[in-house]
C-alpha cells in the first residue's frame, strides 16, 4: 500500500547557482542590461547577486527568480 501523495522541493537554488549562473551574470541581471533598462536599483540587483553567490544565501533565490522571470517577459514582450 502506498502513503499519501507528497509534493517535492524545487532545486531553485543550486539551479540559479550552477546551471542558471551564466544567465543571471552575462544576461538577464547584467549591470549594463540592468542600468540601461532602468527598471532596477543596479546596486540593489548587485548586492542580490553577491547574497545567492555566497555561502549564507538565505532566501535571495525566491527573490532572484522573481526578478529572472520579470527579466525574461521584459526582454519578450517591452524590449
Amino acid at each position: 500500500m502506498t502513503g499519501p501523495k507528497k509534493g517535492f522541493e524545487v532545486p531553485l537554488s543550486k539551479w540559479l547557482r550552477t546551471d542558471m549562473k551564466s544567465m543571471i551574470t552575462d544576461d538577464l541581471l547584467n549591470d549594463k542590461f540592468i542600468a540601461d533598462q532602468g527598471v532596477f536599483d543596479v546596486k540593489a540587483i548587485k548586492s542580490l547577486k553577491k547574497q545567492l553567490f555566497s555561502s549564507n544565501p538565505g532566501d535571495a533565490h525566491a527573490r532572484v527568480w522573481s526578478i529572472i522571470v520579470f527579466q525574461w517577459w521584459w526582454k519578450r514582450y517591452m524590449a
